[in-house]
């Protein structure tokens, strides 16, 4: 057993032990949130009428000491509710330079204070809109007078293609045959229309395979 009457310094280091083990101490500031020993935030500090406990959260209704101590600690004792460091609010994402450039060129376009890009400007920019207004009318016509042919089968009948590759892949056929056609000279048939129609199922299938998958009820 030591002997504190012939150690002084190790009964001094006895006495002081508390103070150097416990928790830094902290000055607090109205106003301010902070993060407490068991990971919960506290609302903005405001004022509170005792003097031991002179911070109160407006959240919760507990107070603190000056130095973030829910309760005056004895002997080292430490308590899961004291404040152990500023609660910094995290900083909320920003979107890139290019992203924000772009929404506000659409929004000029669309108020009729900036003019459509140039072929070349749309080159070297991002996609303005949708697009919906660059694709030539006459080629969605042309795509529409195949689903007008299509109707005879029933109407959307091409769509039981969805989830049945074997459908897909004789589309697919079809398709190349019909470019194939156009590439030797063959305008018999509106064949460009016909692999147009077939791209554009396609995606619709492919968009109603991704959907079942996880659907969107925006979509």
């Amino acid at each position: 057993m030591l002997d504190v009457h012939k150690q002084p310094k190790a009964l001094l280091f006895l006495l002081l032990s508390p103070l150097f083990f416990r928790k830094p101490l902290m000055k607090l500031e109205y106003g301010k949130q902070y993060v407490r020993r068991d990971g919960e935030i506290t609302g903005p500090l405001g004022k509170h009428t005792n003097r031991d406990f002179p911070y109160k959260d407006p959240t919760t209704g507990e107070t603190y000491t000056k130095n973030g101590e829910f309760d005056i600690p004895n002997e080292g004792e430490v308590c899961g509710l004291d404040l152990v460091s500023e609660y910094e609010t995290p900083t909320p994402p920003t979107l890139p330079d290019e992203v924000i450039e772009q929404a506000k060129r659409i929004q000029a376009i669309n108020a009729g204070k900036a003019e459509v890009p140039t072929t070349a400007e749309r080159a070297k920019s991002d996609i303005v809109g949708t697009g919906l207004i660059l694709i030539p009318w006459y080629s969605i016509l042309a795509i529409g007078k195949i689903f007008i042919e299509g109707l005879r089968y029933g109407r959307d009948n091409w769509k039981k293609g969805v989830k049945d590759p074997q459908y897909q892949e004789e589309r697919l056929e079809h398709a190349m045959l019909h470019l194939i056609k156009w590439k030797e000279g063959d305008r018999t048939e509106a064949h460009l229309a016909k692999v147009a129609w077939f791209c554009v199922t396609q995606l619709e299938l492919e968009r109603l395979e991704c959907q079942e998958k996880q659907p969107n009820p925006d979509m």
